[in-house]
């Protein structure tokens, strides 16, 4: 396991059911389409800012990082979380959240994406990253779906310090990260 791995306070079984491997300057998360299969990976170095994506050659566009681990759970619980970043669903796997998916980025945040989620569940919460452009974004792609049960995810960002997903879950733990998706799974329902 790489020392960027574990600087993030992510799990072994993490790196393993993610299939996380390293080329020695980067570390890979494979991304699979909604049957599993491989169709590229997602990369980043000492700055997780920039990352690098191989492709297969199938499109990214309606690609939706974990729903082939994710929507036996999605249906059972009847509802999805959609986060923006490849990081931010491995953390919240590893907080025993097994209905997210990643949008795959900003751009990913869109009305396309959102109806695949929904032939899964009735219901989804996106946590889009908290800086304008993300909440801009989830805000745009709940409002294409006018006539859908979207919740975009906010919180104060003065009480509860945490840019994203992941960085909620590195601060604050696994526990907090379950409280603010309960909190407004509730309010859904």
């Amino acid at each position: 396991m790489h020392k960027r791995w574990i600087d993030r306070g992510l799990s072994e079984d993490a790196y393993t059911e993610f299939e996380v491997f390293e080329d020695g300057q980067r570390t890979w998360i494979p991304l699979h389409n909604s049957y599993g299969k491989y169709i590229g990976a997602q990369g980043w170095g000492e700055n997780p800012k920039y990352k690098s994506v191989l492709n297969s050659g199938e499109s990214l566009r309606l690609t939706l990082l974990n729903l082939h681990r994710a929507k036996k759970k999605i249906i059972e619980y009847n509802y999805a979380i959609a986060v923006e970043g490849t990081l931010d669903v491995v953390g919240l796997w590893d907080c025993g959240v097994e209905n997210a998916v990643s949008l795959i980025g900003t751009s990913g945040m869109n009305g396309e994406k959102l109806s695949i989620l929904l032939r899964y569940c009735d219901n989804v919460i996106i946590w889009p990253d908290m800086e304008p452009e993300g909440m801009k974004a989830a805000r745009g792609a709940r409002n294409s779906l006018p006539n859908s049960n979207i919740i975009v995810l906010e919180y104060d960002i003065d009480k509860l310090k945490a840019k994203d997903a992941d960085e909620c879950r590195q601060k604050y733990g696994p526990k907090v990260v379950k409280e603010i998706i309960n909190r407004i799974w509730t309010r859904m329902v």
